[in-house]
């Protein structure tokens, strides 16, 4: 874009624009109108390499994408403030899809992990005011697909769960930036064509589109749950959600994971 009248071209390098001082635009690393032009803004300090920043750039550019092509992805975020936080069946159901999805990346055949994690969200969602499921997917469409490009530009093997592990139960969007990232690692594996279709929008978001690639597929039966997490802490069960390492009772493999409050 043109830059805007108060940027300068810098002499040793003219095809760049530069501004003196911190443009009043910059607040974050984000999206900012610049002349009226959505662009990517970094506010850089030296907490990270050059490499790290610009893998943050591409982060930020995918936001002016979505924003540009995909308007339809993003969130209410009104509907954070009636987001069931304090609901016990919920949690325990968001942790069981996370392990299961901790599963479904450490496992040669995520397939029948990825069931489960399906399986879990299912019953949770059917719990949840239909806001809640919408910002859910609306977050990891956004935030965790920037997530997952800019650890793909830094080819960093990561497993994204790992952060997510001491989330407070409130901090809701920083555990679907993990899940969204982590859906997208899983695609990744079970079906390397997954981003046509989402560029194409024939599904309307990332665990519709796992659903529709494991469909058919048995949930893995919680009795053969291996190591996943040992090593992220994954396996620590926080008080109300049943002895960690072992299957919680009341929820079986199979789909529908009928768990019960306060197992």
């Amino acid at each position: 874009p043109v830059p805007p009248e108060e940027f300068r071209p810098l002499p040793a390098s003219p095809e760049l624009s530069v501004f003196d001082g911190l443009h009043p635009a910059i607040q974050a690393n984000t999206v900012a109108e610049l002349g009226g032009v959505p662009t990517a803004v970094l506010l850089i300090s030296g907490e990270k390499s050059p490499r790290e920043w610009a893998a943050v750039a591409v982060h930020e550019a995918l936001h002016v994408f979505q924003r540009e092509r995909r308007p339809s992805w993003w969130a209410n975020e009104a509907e954070l403030l009636m987001y069931p936080v304090e609901d016990e069946e919920i949690l325990f159901l968001r942790k069981l899809e996370m392990i299961a999805l901790g599963e479904a990346l450490s496992t040669r055949d995520p397939a029948g992990w990825a069931a489960a994690a399906l399986a879990a969200r299912t019953r949770r969602s059917s719990l949840m005011p239909e806001g809640a499921v919408a910002y859910e997917r609306a977050i990891e469409l956004v935030e965790g697909l920037a997530q997952y490009v800019e650890a793909t530009a830094l080819d960093a093997r990561v497993n994204p769960l790992s952060s997510a592990d001491d989330v407070a139960v409130e901090e809701v969007r920083r555990y679907l930036y993990a899940t969204g990232h982590a859906i997208a690692l899983i695609l990744d594996r079970l079906y390397p064509g997954w981003k046509h279709d989402r560029e194409g929008e024939r599904v309307g978001s990332l665990d519709e589109l796992l659903r529709c690639i494991v469909v058919g597929v048995p949930p893995e039966p919680w009795e053969r749950r291996g190591s996943v997490g040992r090593g992220a802490g994954l396996n620590r069960g926080p008080v109300g959600y049943g002895p960690a390492g072992k299957p919680p009772e009341g929820v079986p493999g199979e789909a529908g994971m009928d768990a019960r409050r306060g197992v």
